[in-house]
């Protein structure tokens, strides 16, 4: 599929992937020279809610919270991890307060206790 580009004064080529055509049909045109993020992390989601167009830079960054944006206590409260906005959409739930899951980070591994 081809794009005019009115910075160019041309017309570049755009690789349209599933997610690409679903948020265009909800949302209208997609931005020029921004990447679309999967705030979920799945490649192949197709909710239109669960993308936003970004630069590249805010695109890359938000690998860091592949594996957890944040955290669902016991109590339903939220311990928020992922510094993006709109935030990422990678939850981690805990079940009970004796709950064996662990948080990672880097060389640390603690264990969520109540506070």
């Amino acid at each position: 599929m081809r794009v005019y580009d009115p910075d160019k004064q041309s017309r570049s080529k755009i690789n349209f992937r599933p997610w690409h055509i679903v948020w265009i049909s909800q949302n209208g045109i997609a931005p020029l020279k921004k990447q679309y993020s999967h705030r979920c992390h799945q490649e192949n989601c197709v909710n239109p809610i669960h993308g936003v167009w970004e630069d590249d830079y805010y695109n890359k960054d938000r690998n860091g919270c592949k594996s957890v944006s944040h955290i669902i206590m016991p109590d339903e409260s939220i311990i928020q991890i992922c510094p993006h906005n709109p935030c990422c959409l990678t939850p981690i739930y805990i079940k009970s307060w004796n709950d064996d899951k662990f948080i990672m980070k880097g060389s640390d591994i603690k264990k969520l206790s109540p506070p």
